[in-house]
């Protein structure tokens, strides 16, 4: 290709990872006479503004996640298998999806278009962020989190829900209000320019005032697009400021090791005015009781 001697930008020092089952000298030492150089952060710099195309792509992605948690929702319920209900419900929305965009669509970043599911966070496993599993059924008065994310050309948004099965105990009422009350202060602190860091402060100081930072265990969002994570990073180690055109996950949650796991998920918008909430599911624990 004729770049033995020219300026090279790569993202791994070695030239490819392990996984990839390369086990032979490093890139550097197969062109001595080349200059490498670390970009990493080169092309996740190049994505964190998104075209009006991909905001357009994220925006019918926010369309099929809300039907997707809708039927998880509705076919969840006492004595089912979590993974049971999963299945039933991507299928049902991967079909819904296909039949009305068309012949043309294919998924292009997984091989199923519809992610959804609840991933083992069930009763006391959602006190575990992002379980994998859970042998045991759901519950009369278990706490769970359906998730779900759709694959439209290569883009996803993301979007969660904390659900209660039955009706809920006083303790999981004021745990959901605190939780819903941190990503309310998300909501008002989101705009072009404000430091990453002060969105987390923002969630954070609604969780210290309720004596409950302690149950703390990740920051508040990051940005999304072609991968599920990746730059931005809400978090209070971060003060590169919001851009307009950034499209963000706002996910302020806090775990009870025993007892449950209280976090939801919105697609934000970073606008030249302000914010544009994307997923649009009901946020209310009056909207979300299993029953």
């Amino acid at each position: 290709m004729g770049l033995a001697k020219k300026r090279i930008g790569i993202d791994n020092k070695s030239g490819a990872s392990g996984m990839w089952g390369y086990r032979g000298p490093a890139i550097a030492k197969k062109l001595p006479e080349a200059k490498f150089v670390y970009a990493s952060d080169f092309v996740p710099e190049m994505r964190v503004v998104k075209s009006a195309e991909e905001i357009e792509l994220i925006r019918e992605s926010c369309k099929w996640a809300n039907l997707s948690v809708s039927l998880l929702q509705e076919y969840a319920g006492e004595g089912l298998w979590d993974a049971a209900v999963a299945l039933e419900a991507m299928s049902e929305a991967t079909m819904i999806m296909k039949r009305t965009l068309g012949p043309d669509y294919q998924p292009k970043r997984s091989i199923y278009p519809v992610s959804a599911g609840f991933r083992g966070q069930i009763g006391e496993m959602s006190a575990i962020p992002h379980s994998m599993s859970t042998k045991r059924v759901i519950k009369k008065g278990d706490v769970i989190i359906a998730e779900a994310g759709v694959d439209v050309g290569g883009y996803s948004c993301e979007l969660e829900r904390t659900l209660i099965v039955g009706e809920p105990s006083a303790k999981q009422k004021r745990y959901f209000e605190i939780m819903l009350s941190a990503q309310e202060a998300a909501f008002e602190a989101f705009k072009p320019g404000i430091k990453c860091s002060e969105i987390d402060k923002a969630t954070n100081g609604v969780f210290k005032k309720a004596g409950l930072i302690h149950l703390v265990e990740h920051h508040t969002g990051h940005g999304l697009g072609l991968d599920g994570h990746e730059p931005p990073w809400l978090d209070m180690g971060n003060d590169e400021p919001l851009r307009a055109g950034s499209v963000l996950s706002c996910e302020p949650g806090f775990y009870e090791v025993g007892f449950g796991g209280f976090r939801h998920s919105d697609t934000i918008l970073i606008t030249k005015d302000g914010k544009e909430q994307m997923t649009y599911y009901p946020r209310e624990l009056k909207d979300l009781i299993v029953k």
